[in-house]
């Protein structure tokens, strides 16, 4: 039906009016960065902080608090410690290969780790939050203003679905390999593990790229994963996944299909 929409008795005094409401939420929007913005790929992890402020702040207006679907912290300001992943994954995504951000992808907790079963409320939450994002304050990067929010189109690189996927930016392992462990050998079995957590199928793990990070950071790498079964996106995985790490896009002819997907339970 068509608005506006007001019933009851208080109708002609400006009571009972109605607001539409999506009938199918969404999990994952992204937002294309302005042009004339001119975001450096390695700038990437200072428009996300940007990203995510505003969402905290937008979870204030809306809810009266940044709940810990957007903060990733308890109501007395210390880190979720349920370790589960309740908290929004970010991607600033160079979609174009041109070395410049091209949209910034907020995902919701459920839509990158499908062990994780939502409320309809923090679905609604999610939804009408991220929805309301229209300016960055990124500081140096300056002050943006966003399009609308869009859905990620089916076929979309960061969607899928498909059999083969491919790092878009590197993972970094959520463990520190023993000093003695070769180090391909113990990414392959974190990202396995990493993909048993989230409910993915067991992938074939083909590594592009490994290198030892300094200090104690642990390992990172390039990596393309092969399904045995189209899987969907988007791929947030890794020690950094809700900062843009761990990003996967489905590779060129790796099958990409609109049928015989899969989707973890």
């Amino acid at each position: 039906m068509r608005g506006p929409l007001a019933i009851g008795d208080g109708r002609y005094l400006g009571l009972g009016i109605l607001r539409p409401v999506p009938e199918v939420l969404r999990d994952v929007l992204v937002f294309p960065i302005p042009e004339q913005a001119r975001v450096a790929r390695d700038d990437s992890g200072a428009l996300l902080l940007a990203t995510r402020r505003a969402l905290m702040a937008l979870s204030h207006e809306v809810e009266g608090d940044a709940s810990r679907l957007f903060s990733g912290h308890e109501p007395d300001g210390g880190p979720a410690a349920s370790g589960r992943h309740e908290h929004v994954f970010l991607a600033a995504d160079d979609n174009d290969g041109d070395g410049r951000i091209d949209r910034i992808v907020v995902a919701a907790p459920w839509a990158c780790d499908h062990a994780m079963r939502p409320e309809r409320r923090w679905r609604r939450v999610f939804d009408t939050v991220v929805s309301r994002l229209q300016t960055l304050r990124a500081g140096r990067l300056g002050v943006m203003t966003l399009a609308g929010a869009e859905r990620l189109p089916e076929g979309d690189s960061l969607v899928g679905p498909s059999r083969v996927w491919e790092s878009r930016t590197p993972y970094r392992a959520t463990r520190h390999a023993g000093r003695r462990k070769d180090a391909v050998a113990a990414l392959k079995g974190d990202l396995l593990a990493e993909c048993q957590r989230r409910r993915l199928p067991k992938p074939a793990i083909e590594m592009l790229d490994v290198s030892v990070l300094p200090n104690g950071n642990g390992l990172r790498a390039r990596v393309r994963l092969h399904f045995a079964v189209a899987v969907k996106g988007p791929l947030l995985l890794g020690r950094d996944s809700h900062r843009g790490g761990g990003l996967f896009a489905a590779a060129r002819g790796g099958e990409t299909l609109t049928t015989h997907c899969t989707e973890p339970r």
